[in-house]
């Protein structure tokens, strides 16, 4: 791309000269390689003016963030999900892992943890088939909002696929149940 004495440095040139570090002025000068003299370069709006308001809404969503990641104060020691020899509780599990491990293991967003089982046991009194039609078509708020969406957010699951993963879930809280109770019996 050829520059004549006044170039004006667009969004695009800035693309293209932009190395994976950081951006300055300088440094597109420095790999503007023109033998007749050095451009008269001015910079787009566009690249200096709004930074100062990218950095801002970085940091601010960042610190906003942070207690999600920190765990709000909770102990936040996943359990160690257990793994099955049977190759249905095997599949569930990479599923559950994938998708529902997301809000069930530590209990985010107000869902049941998956070490919560006396949450499981009132859940399962209405039966195994009431928890895959609730996974399936997903719990709504009073409001008709999502409290849990339909297949865990996952649409890509199919309903076997789904209950392979209730399956896990289910066992899993067995394990978990028992190990807690090993625990303590010591």
């Amino acid at each position: 791309m050829p520059f004549g004495p006044r170039t004006s440095l667009t969004p695009d040139l800035v693309r293209r000269t932009r190395r994976a570090s950081s951006f300055t002025r300088s440094s597109a000068l420095a790999r503007l390689d023109h033998t007749d003299h050095w451009p008269l370069i001015t910079a787009h709006p566009s690249v200096t003016m709004f930074y100062p308001i990218k950095v801002f809404f970085s940091i601010s969503a960042g610190l906003l963030l942070l207690p999600l990641v920190v765990g709000c104060g909770q102990d936040t020691a996943a359990p160690n999900m257990p793994r099955f020899e049977d190759d249905r509780l095997a599949v569930g599990r990479t599923l559950w892992m994938g998708t529902c491990r997301n809000c069930h293991l530590l209990g985010a967003a107000g869902a049941p943890a998956v070490t919560e089982s006396a949450e499981w046991d009132r859940r399962l009194r209405r039966g195994v088939e009431s928890l895959y039609e609730s996974v399936l078509k997903g719990i709504q708020n009073a409001d008709g909002s999502d409290r849990m969406p339909a297949r865990g957010g996952n649409s890509r699951l199919t309903d076997e696929q789904v209950r392979m993963a209730v399956d896990f879930k289910l066992a899993a809280v067995d394990s978990l149940r028992a190990e807690v109770k090993a625990a303590s019996d010591q």
